[in-house]
């Protein structure tokens, strides 16, 4: 296998340290167990016996770990068997009954645990499950990537209680991203796993609540009315003190002519209430679903036959959703007919209440006339709205600019100082009553919905600031790139947005990846939105630890082979996996991407009339090696599949032990990887080293199809815990790019 050094312990295991001696064992316990009698060493709580059973280490000798390295001669050999470590603790099966289960979790102390799988026995919804071992406090082990600025929160969603299980679209989590470019976490991973069941799986069982009432008389002026009540009182008035005021808030709003109550207390309760409203957002004759929609100005000023429904009934829906939130917020509730209409009906509402200030004007001939006999106040005028002005003031209009200016540094945008510009000028022309773009109006008011939404909508928005380029039409899909003559830019959750992110002095932030290359051979057309012909990678099959199915309620993830009570102190069983080693000379590739001729298919349409305007191209990736100028040396892998790459969450105090029966496969020079098919047995371990190296590994990945996770020098996980996780999720996720 030319290139490639295949690896086995017992038939294909991955190179192993040797545990320590059982003579250092002996005397470091010793020696340990007199300095505990002194008081000068041991843990609280840790008695003699505890003390004996140390933690799997490196050989202190530095000769212990060498592992073959005439293996690394000839780029292939098998490792002895002799080089397993076989004193992990001393073998006494009567000490092993003695101890207590702190001392079972001291060993392997800090070891991470991570698995994902279906929640219960529902296979659209999935979790992740991480633990460390010995570890109670895991808080911070598990904290989201934040942002690199404080005005990109806007990309997710806004929590509320009892609702952060119902994710609109998964790049609105925050815990989503990860801590490498380019990759998400593992809890990321999950969410995709889920989103994947929703959108090819089985098609969803969902009991959606519907109401038959008839509707009430909605005018303009009892929403307005309402509206400046939540201003007024700060989003309303405290739920449950007053129940029959709440009752009756309700009543302005829906009608209860074909509802029954099961008790005369019944239409009190706030999960009642509650369920009545989703059973009206959910009228698709009245309301939309705000998830359906790539611009909120689109929904509320668009004719019906357009797909709009007009502006009493938009922000009709928002005064609902705003009331079901209030519920929300007040009381913990499980609903059926839970839906996305609802759950993204309640994001928009609430940003609509929070970002938007309704302010009244009478028009100065008006309020002339209001001075007739009846002598009527001027304020009075508002409950009639042909004599009023009614004015949307936006309340988020500087921190909307500041985050669309610091977007734009970051993306190194070439057209900035154009967008300076014309971003100052969008509030005074709207109100002297020009008209403006869609996705501009959403911008203003910051009413848009978290995820490819918002990372949509602020390319849009930069584009059309861009008076250069006033000739590109809106983009087709959420997950098109844009390509510039000098460079480009991609989704970062697309497969280019993951390789480009990789890329020394490539950006990324609000869901982008730029300024990228630009496109080898499509430097003719000036601007214009591309879309690569990739196929999406399915996540089904992945259990928890090898067991957990959907229709398994277990909460706790079931052991992975080898890790009883009665293997787990074995020497027989655990073994210390050695990194590969570090080569002297590093490769250096050069890149290049080009585009071949479009493809005529489309998914994932925003607007069906723009449907031809983003040309599905196929992609390559092109690399060559300049230490070799044989042609021979060079390749290039077609941008084929849309993989994710996993940041394996951290461990402590590492390196660690993992189950001999886990650590089954390869490992692969990255130089060589264009030979490697990708069908060997277990785990493959990709090896990076040098400039670009590690692209060159995301781009077989790509073309291959394969998930992986990344493992970088300031990655704080051991290789022994990353093969652990690639193991435990070994039907997709069985390639590990281990970079030097």
């Amino acid at each position: 296998m030319s290139g490639s050094k295949r690896l086995s312990f017992k038939h294909g295991f991955l190179p192993i340290l040797r545990l320590r001696s059982e003579s250092k064992s002996k005397d470091r316990n010793e020696g340990r167990a007199e300095e505990s009698q002194d008081g000068k060493s041991g843990k609280p709580g840790h008695n003699e016996q505890q003390d004996t059973v140390g933690r799997a280490e490196e050989p202190q000798d530095g000769k212990a770990d060498e592992v073959g390295d005439h293996d690394q001669q000839d780029g292939k050999g098998d490792v002895d068997d002799n080089l397993c470590g076989r004193d992990v603790v001393e073998d006494l099966p009567s000490t092993i009954q003695r101890l207590s289960l702190h001392a079972k979790d001291d060993f392997n102390y800090g070891a991470m645990l991570g698995s994902i799988g279906p929640k219960g026995n529902d296979d659209k919804a999935w979790r992740c499950i991480l633990s460390w071992v010995g570890i109670q406090d895991t808080q911070p082990l598990e904290r989201p990537v934040e942002p690199s600025h404080a005005s990109f929160g806007f990309l997710y969603t806004d929590p509320i209680q009892g609702l952060d299980l119902y994710a609109i679209d998964v790049e609105g989590l925050r815990h989503y991203a990860g801590a490498i470019p380019g990759s998400v976490s593992l809890a990321g991973f999950a969410e995709e796993c889920a989103d994947y069941e929703r959108c090819f799986g089985s098609p969803m069982d969902v009991k959606m609540l519907i109401s038959r009432n008839d509707a009430p008389k909605i005018t303009e002026e009892l929403l307005i009315k309402r509206l400046l009540y939540y201003q007024q009182t700060g989003g309303g008035r405290e739920l449950g003190i007053n129940r029959e005021a709440d009752y009756q808030d309700l009543t302005d709003l829906l009608v209860y002519d074909h509802t029954s109550w099961s008790t005369p207390d019944a239409k009190y309760d706030l999960s009642v209430q509650t369920t009545e409203l989703y059973a009206w957002i959910n009228r698709p004759d009245y309301f939309c679903n705000p998830a359906g929609h790539s611009s909120m100005a689109y929904a509320m000023h668009a004719p019906r036959s357009n797909g709009g429904i007009g502006p009493v009934n938009f922000r009709w829906q928002m005064v609902l959703g705003y009331e079901a939130l209030r519920r929300h917020r007040k009381q913990l509730m499980n609903i059926t007919g839970f839906t996305m209409p609802i759950r993204s009906t309640l994001e928009i509402a609430n940003k609509y209440i929070r970002n938007i200030q309704i302010v009244i004007k009478d028009r100065p001939d008006i309020y002339e006339r209001s001075r007739d006999p009846g002598d009527s106040p001027a304020s009075e005028l508002v409950e009639d709205f042909s004599a009023a002005d009614v004015q949307l003031h936006t309340r988020v209009l500087d921190e909307q600019l500041e985050l669309l200016f610091r977007f734009a540094e970051i993306m190194k945008w070439p057209y900035l100082d154009d967008v300076r510009i014309q971003a100052v000028q969008l509030w005074p022309r709207l109100l002297r009553g020009e008209v403006l773009m869609a996705p501009e109006w959403d911008w203003i008011y910051g009413l848009y919905l978290p995820g490819r939404y918002a990372i949509h909508k602020i390319m849009s928005v930069l584009i059309l600031l861009s008076p250069k380029l006033s000739d590109v039409e809106p983009a087709a899909t959420y997950e098109s790139g844009f390509v510039l003559q000098s460079c480009s830019y991609w989704r970062s959750r697309t497969a280019l947005g993951s390789f480009f992110a990789a890329m020394e002095g490539i950006n990324q932030a609000c869901g982008w990846v730029g300024p990228c290359p630009p496109i080898g051979n499509n430097r003719s057309r000036k601007a214009f939105w591309a879309l690569s012909d990739t196929k999406r990678l399915g996540q089904r099959g992945i259990p928890f630890h090898e067991s957990f199915q959907p229709g398994d309620y277990s909460e706790k993830p079931k052991p992975i082979k080898g890790t009883t009570v009665k293997n787990k102190f074995s020497s027989e069983k655990w073994v210390i996996p050695k990194p590969p080693s570090k080569p002297s000379e590093p490769t250096k590739f050069i890149i290049d991407t080009f585009l071949s001729s479009p493809a005529v298919t489309h998914w994932g349409v925003i607007h069906a009339s723009n449907a031809d305007l983003d040309p599905l191209f196929e992609m390559f990736i092109n690399f060559q090696q300049p230490q070799k100028p044989d042609r021979s040396y060079s390749h290039s892998f077609r941008v084929k599949y849309s993989p994710l790459f996993i940041t394996p969450p951290p461990c402590v105090k590492g390196p660690h032990a993992v189950p001999q029966t886990s650590v089954k496969g390869c490992i692969w020079s990255v130089d060589a990887l264009y030979h490697c098919a990708g069908n060997d047995e277990g785990i493959l371990v990709i090896h990076t080293s040098g400039e670009n190296a590690e692209l060159v590994a995301r781009a077989w990945c790509i073309e291959r199809g394969r998930h992986a996770l990344i493992k970088r020098p300031d990655t704080p996980t051991c290789f022994g815990c990353c093969l652990r996780l690639a193991t435990s999720l070994i039907n997709h996720l069985n390639v590990l790019i281990w970079v030097d």
